[in-house]
């Protein structure tokens, strides 16, 4: 969990694009009454950003933000780690990133099975499949009319940006026929059958903006994982209220969806979240309460003997 909480003073202030950024498995964000000063431009020489988050589910609310110098302020930023960062694939493992990839050519040679994917255009660039060898990926294989090449294999090897490797035992033609697709296991995959594979992100994705709780992950062996598919996360949704930036309150154009998969009335609110407590801040452990005193024992007497039968 993320938990930022501050007086209302202005006790923070930010010269770099972004104040706070929640990226890589976040499960909960709470973000509130905090007051931030943001000074210089913003990432790239444009906009400055007090939040931007790329996975879990949460709370914003209540923040003032103070915009100083030129230059759009956003209140925050949404985008999604494993769809979108195509120029990062060393921050995946072994979830790789999400959607589904065409496969071109699907051959086998012995249990040896070849798999040529078309490149796929993603907001971080062109990509080929994203696969990397050693770190214990798996590959979901589906649509091949030779049904012993679909399913959930263990990565064999990588050979280049757009072939991998997997192993199978099969008696079945040694030439895959059909409309077949790549994909992680990781992700729901409901837009699977997305016409345009381009707009098959794999949605809902494991970690994305607005889902939180799930199946524990857990068992990994190198390099394989005992544990392989969809955790069955819940739609928990990000709530953002109550902001101001310069004193104004925040608009729907002060917040910038940078993600496919995360959609404002779905996964994001700009609304109070329903029946929301907050966290006590500071928690109870941490307060600072004084403790209990401890009683004063007392004091021993000094005319005592102890006498035998």
């Amino acid at each position: 969990m993320v938990t930022l909480h501050g007086p209302l003073r202005p006790a923070l202030e930010l010269r770099t694009p972004y104040f706070m950024r929640i990226a890589l498995g976040t499960i909960l964000i709470q973000t509130f009454s905090v007051m931030v000063l943001m000074d210089g431009v913003g990432h790239g020489g444009g906009e400055a950003v007090a939040f931007s988050a790329r996975s879990g589910c949460g709370v914003v609310f209540n923040n003032r933000i103070t915009r100083t110098g030129s230059g759009v302020a956003i209140l925050m930023n949404m985008a999604d780690f494993r769809v979108q960062n195509s120029e990062f694939p060393n921050l995946f493992p072994p979830f790789c990133f999400s959607g589904s990839w065409t496969i071109t050519s699907l051959t086998r040679s012995g249990t040896t099975v070849t798999v040529t994917v078309a490149n796929k255009t993603l907001p971080g660039g062109v990509t080929g499949h994203g696969l990397q060898n050693g770190i214990g990926e798996y590959v979901r294989i589906r649509g091949c009319n030779q049904s012993d090449y679909n399913g959930i294999f263990p990565l064999g090897s990588v050979l280049n940006s757009t072939q991998f490797t997997y192993q199978v035992t099969s008696s079945q033609a040694t030439t895959g026929t059909g409309t077949m697709r790549y994909s992680q296991p990781w992700d729901s995959n409901t837009d699977q059958d997305a016409a345009n594979v381009a707009d098959a992100w794999g949605y809902p994705c494991l970690d994305q903006n607005g889902w939180g709780q799930g199946d524990l992950l857990s068992g990994w062996v190198s390099p394989l994982w005992n544990f392989v598919g969809w955790p069955h996360q819940i739609m928990e949704g990000v709530y953002i209220w109550g902001n101001t930036i310069n004193g104004s309150p925040t608009a729907p154009t002060d917040f910038s969806d940078q993600s496919p998969v995360a959609k404002i009335g779905r996964e994001i609110f700009l609304s109070a979240k329903p029946g929301y407590t907050p966290y006590t801040y500071p928690h109870p452990l941490v307060g600072g309460a004084a403790p209990t005193p401890t009683p004063t024992p007392p004091t021993a007497p000094a005319n005592l003997r102890i006498t035998g039968p």
